[in-house]
């Protein structure tokens, strides 16, 4: 069974979830998951795939290999600069889906 990013919107406004982290509990278990506002992927992405993702950017400099030292992302009206380590200094919640890569890259390609 599959949910639109619209009808996962409706149940987290009716549960009162809110976007970034969230942990859901039943029983013994509990889940902590990420309620993205992107529409370019699932609404909610586990902690362990956001925090992958956190360090390939912030940390390892691997999902920005291919850009380079001084290009502008913008993520929440913001803009980090891309260090010679091809890391950014983005704080950790931050909706790392709704990052804006420069637009004159395209597919990790630089264009003119």
């Amino acid at each position: 069974m599959t949910y639109s990013n619209d009808d996962i919107d409706e149940f987290m406004k009716h549960a009162r979830i809110e976007y970034g982290f969230f942990t859901v509990k039943m029983g013994n278990r509990e889940a902590t998951q990420y309620y993205t506002k992107s529409d370019n992927t699932s609404a909610i992405q586990s902690k362990a795939r956001y925090d992958s993702k956190y360090e390939h950017i912030t940390s390892t400099g691997y999902q920005l290999m291919n850009y380079e030292p001084g290009s502008v992302f913008k993520l929440n009206g913001k803009e980090y600069v891309l260090k010679e380590n091809h890391t950014l200094d983005i704080p950790y919640g931050e909706d790392l889906w709704c990052l804006e890569y420069p637009s004159n890259y395209r597919f990790g390609e630089k264009v003119d």
